[in-house]
């Protein structure tokens, strides 16, 4: 063994320099303390901070580029889509928790209804990772349904609105400042006809093959697909609840 040679405390392979040739663990594992604590945070802080927004920022100015991209096996320089999405949900969820203030529950306030969905409201926040988890591979096998000759397999649709979804939420956090001061249902609708838009933008622009109209039709069936499956499990869920 080379003299400055050691065993990896991990996988017991031979380092001859700072960092193990085999599985990529550093050489100085001393005990753990509150600098090791601090420098962990501190990567994950710069890590989130430059993967995520940088991004954000391609997936608003060359959304195609970079999904295309990604797809294609372009994967060191982009977040993983499903970091990207956990991530922009888990933070949208803690935000809208610190702040106490739920945009749909508090739109449900001011309308008149005879079924009080403020419940539903609640959980659907509570568990906004797991609805992130159940809805997005429902719009995936959509847009694979409505596009599935345009040669991307589901799992590369799934790539696709993860992405879609993650900056859904970026969008959704940039109108939240305004809607948490003014609780206006206009902010509301601004909020939910961006995502909207968005969403319809992305598709548009990756699966377009013929003209921009025939791509818009094919998008919006995509999603008005999704929105009837929600809402005939939402039914089904109130006729169990209200014995409507």
């Amino acid at each position: 063994m080379h003299k400055n040679s050691k065993l990896c405390l991990n996988c017991g392979n031979k380092i001859k320099d700072n960092y193990c040739s085999h599985c990529g663990q550093s050489a100085k594992t001393g005990r753990i303390e509150y600098k090791a604590i601090i420098n962990d945070l501190e990567r994950i802080f710069v890590y989130l901070h430059r993967e995520v927004l940088y991004a954000v920022k391609e997936l608003l100015i060359h959304p195609r580029h970079m999904i295309l991209a990604y797809i294609s096996g372009q994967r060191k320089k982009y977040i993983s889509p499903i970091q990207y999405l956990f991530v922009l949900g888990a933070f949208y969820s803690v935000v809208i928790h610190l702040a106490n203030v739920f945009p749909d529950m508090e739109v449900n306030k001011l309308n008149i209804n005879e079924i009080d969905y403020s419940y539903m409201y609640t959980y659907y926040y509570e568990y906004y990772s797991l609805w992130l988890l159940f809805s997005t591979p429902i719009f995936a096998f959509s847009s694979y349904l409505f596009y599935r000759k345009n040669g991307f397999n589901y799992m590369e649709h799934l790539v696709i609105y993860s992405y879609i979804t993650g900056t859904k939420i970026f969008i959704l956090l940039a109108f939240y400042p305004i809607f948490y001061f003014t609780h206006a249902v206009l902010v509301y609708d601004m909020m939910t006809i961006s995502t909207i838009v968005y969403n319809l933008i992305i598709l548009m622009f990756i699966f377009k093959s013929s003209s921009w109209w025939w791509a818009l039709i094919k998008s919006v069936l995509s999603i008005a697909f999704v929105l009837l499956i929600f809402s005939l499990l939402l039914l089904i869920y109130l006729i169990l609840k209200y014995n409507i």
